[in-house]
């Protein structure tokens, strides 16, 4: 029996040169795949069918790297809020936390303020769900500080960071408003007579911000004299909601059209004035913002499967995929590992996934997903196809209609070219790309399903 040199095929790999592993050959049987298609030029298909795949529940979603979240461009990215129940997926909900600044140091309200309003305006970049239903909002003072509520181990399982995770608890403070809106995510509105782009006006309480602002702000108010002593004076603040069904809107704190003004006037001047604080991330100034998710799949409200009782052994006919730290399709290949007794030459392999028809679910499914090693702790590293540089243009994004047919294909080449070498198969976990910014969600066929799961080895003997 012939190898080649681990220099020869590491080589080959850089090159993008067809895979090459060389070994004994087997019978289709013992190597546990169900057919060899014969096609042209000579390259055959090895097609695995027989791949158990099941749904599982995430624990909590990184969510904000304490110490190192500035090298990341600071705390970037949608924020959610909503409510969710589509009649397969149980309740989903999304809330935000977020620290604030002032737009100018030493705010001074003048002598005699009067608060005459105060408006939380939230920047839309989108939504999930049915926005035809009425939401309700609710905004509250942050009771404590944001402290982190996690760790993040490097390789070696030395704590590298401290971190804040979906699951993370926040301290509710005084109520400062209330909404209940049917959204328009798509519609412009007017602030102080200028049109904006799409955004969400929340009225809050004027007598909260004559107390904590405007009686104290004069100017030379310690608590306002820099943004990092004014985040331990006011703490930030939660959105959440208290609908059940509806939607999941998105927001961009990080905008200029995201800011909580207060309105007032005083004996200096009757006009209008306002003093503003804002979430923006810039080089000198991160306030800490983040999502909060909250997944009910125990049956209080309507869902496909019983989360405690999936058939991890033989796997399942359907598996669920759902952002927002939901769920994820874990699967492993039964007998992948003889191949590294095949003398034949790898061209691709592919991994393909049949989109479930017929469900009613019309939400869009994740436009693209990644595969990760999968513990018992939950999905861990990218497989060599998804690290950042390897990933080939298009792989793992959804092929087909939202509402009906459709399918992922990932091209996992390098992941078996790695199994071909020795390393030892692990689970496998696939998830959205876009986990914590988005609530999209999709029903797949399983390895028990009428079109099931597969993967397709296209390979040439030498």
């Amino acid at each position: 029996m012939t190898k080649l040199s681990r220099r020869y095929i590491n080589r080959a790999i850089l090159v993008m040169a067809p895979f090459i592993f060389v070994a004994c050959e087997k019978p289709t049987g013992a190597l546990g795949y169900s057919q060899v298609i014969k096609s042209a030029a000579d390259v055959e298909v090895m097609v695995f069918d027989s791949i158990i795949n099941y749904t599982q529940a995430l624990d909590s979603l990184l969510v904000g790297a304490y110490e190192t979240q500035a090298s990341l461009g600071g705390y970037t990215g949608n924020k959610l809020v909503g409510s969710m129940t589509d009649g397969h997926f149980g309740r989903n909900q999304a809330s935000f936390v977020s620290q604030m600044s002032l737009s100018d140091i030493d705010a001074d309200f003048g002598s005699n303020a009067i608060i005459d309003s105060v408006s939380l305006y939230l920047s839309y970049t989108g939504s999930y769900g049915d926005t035809a239903q009425q939401i309700s909002l609710e905004v509250y003072e942050l009771g404590a500080a944001l402290r982190p509520n996690g760790v993040i181990k490097d390789a070696d399982g030395v704590i590298a960071d401290s971190a804040f995770y979906s699951n993370y608890v926040a301290v509710s403070g005084e109520l400062l408003g209330t909404s209940q809106f049917i959204p328009r995510p798509n519609t412009p509105i007017r602030v102080e007579n200028v049109h904006t782009d799409p955004a969400l006006k929340i009225a809050l309480d004027t007598a909260y911000f004559q107390r904590n602002f405007a009686n104290v702000g004069d100017g030379n108010f310690p608590s306002f004299s820099t943004n990092e002593e004014f985040r331990k004076y006011f703490n930030g603040i939660q959105v959440k909601a208290t609908n059940v069904s509806g939607a999941i809107l998105y927001f961009n704190l990080n905008s200029v059209n995201t800011k909580l003004v207060m309105y007032f006037h005083n004996d200096e001047d009757s006009t209008a004035q306002s003093v503003t604080l804002n979430c923006r991330q810039t080089s000198s100034d991160l306030p800490i913002g983040f999502n909060i998710f909250e997944n009910d799949y125990s049956g209080g409200y309507s869902v496909d499967f019983d989360i405690n009782n999936i058939d991890v052994i033989n796997g399942e006919a359907l598996t669920y995929i759902q952002a927002m730290g939901g769920l994820v399709s874990v699967f492993e290949i039964p007998n992948i590992k003889y191949l590294a007794d095949s003398a034949i030459l790898i061209n691709k392999a592919e991994l393909v996934l049949a989109k479930e028809r017929g469900t009613g679910l019309g939400s869009a499914p994740p436009p693209v997903m990644e595969i990760r090693e999968y513990t018992d702790a939950g999905p861990t590293s990218l497989i060599a196809d998804f690290t950042p540089g390897k990933r080939l243009s298009g792989n793992g994004s959804f092929r087909g209609s939202e509402v009906r047919d459709g399918e992922y294909v990932f091209n996992i080449t390098r992941y078996i070219f790695q199994i071909v070498n020795g390393d030892v198969p692990q689970k496998l976990a696939i998830v959205p790309v876009a986990k914590s910014t988005a609530a999209n969600r999709v029903i797949l066929q399983g390895g028990a399903g009428n079109s099931p799961i597969s993967l397709k080895i296209y390979y040439t003997k030498p």
